[in-house]
């Protein structure tokens, strides 16, 4: 039953087009929990919440999800890769990107790189999906990662207040 509420407060939220909707939470004469779009008899105090409204494929963090769990990132590199590994790594967190880093350490590692990239190690690399990269240029890193749908800025923490509404 809480769940077909939320479903249903979740639907409503997302039916407006503002950036926020109020959704109000009461409890009736007869000890039910109401929520509305609209307050509730002035005689009844009211708990006022605010929900997100966007589409659910503007949600930042949904929008981090889908890409990830369709465009996975591994990030591959090398304890003496120095500076382009750094910088590789530093692109993917300024985005707010989740990847798996690989560190090529053993001639196994090594065997794995070439059975991903049918060539022998070159550091930084990464793979966003299915697509590769070898060597490391900001735009070509950032133009896969565009396509693959990551944002390009990351997504805003959510603050304790929106998280416990």
């Amino acid at each position: 039953m809480r769940r077909a509420v939320m479903l249903a407060i979740a639907a409503t939220a997302f039916a407006g087009n503002a950036g926020a909707a109020k959704i109000y939470q009461w409890t009736d004469e007869q000890g039910r929990i109401q929520y509305s779009d609209r307050p509730p008899p002035i005689s009844t105090p009211a708990q006022e919440k605010r929900v997100f409204s966007g589409s659910p494929d503007q949600t930042p963090g949904y929008v981090v999800r889908r890409a990830s769990e369709d465009f996975p990132v591994t990030l591959y590199t090398s304890a003496d890769c120095g500076t382009l590994c750094d910088n590789a790594r530093n692109l993917l967190k300024a985005r707010g990107i989740p990847f798996t880093e690989k560190v090529l350490a053993t001639e196994e590692d090594g065997k794995a790189f070439e059975s991903v990239f049918g060539s022998s190690p070159q550091v930084p690399a990464a793979t966003v999906g299915r697509q590769q990269l070898k060597g490391f240029s900001a735009n070509s890193w950032n133009s896969l990662l565009d396509l693959a749908g990551y944002p390009k800025t990351p997504a805003p923490a959510r603050s304790r207040e929106a998280s416990s509404n």
